[in-house]
């Protein structure tokens, strides 16, 4: 169960720059990690399809808890985390032992760029305030 949970918060990483981006934007689309995920983990050809609409279904929800928590930033973030949750455990359960190793080690090195990210100065010279 931990580690799930400690997938999920990976993910949840992930997706959450994700889920802001537009074309144009420098952000990821759906094709972009669809092509990242299937070159580390090897997908075939139908779970290349099942995780497409995972992540499709996880993007469709995720605009809408956005709408539905606007301006509550701690309920989008909760929102945010039970739906990377759901897209992770789903992932999980369509890969073959070999690919959810890798897929572990894959979610390991996003979160810790995505805490090198946080903790690099900003623009303007700060680092990370808390």
């Amino acid at each position: 169960m931990r580690k799930i949970v400690a997938l999920s918060v990976s993910l949840l990483f992930i997706f959450m720059t994700n889920a802001f981006a537009q074309p144009g934007t420098g952000g990821r689309t759906i094709d972009e990690r669809l092509a990242r995920l299937t070159k580390t983990l090897n997908l075939d050809e139908d779970q290349q399809t099942e995780v497409r609409q995972i992540l499709e279904n996880r993007d469709k929800n995720v605009k809408k808890a956005l709408e539905a928590n606007r301006g509550d930033r701690r309920a989008m973030q909760a929102a945010m985390r039970d739906l990377t949750d759901q897209a992770n455990y789903q992932i999980m359960n369509i890969l073959r032992e070999e690919q959810k190793v890798k897929f572990k080690e894959y979610l390991k090195e996003q979160k810790k760029r995505q805490e090198d990210r946080q903790n690099r100065p900003n623009k303007r010279g700060g680092g990370r305030r808390f």
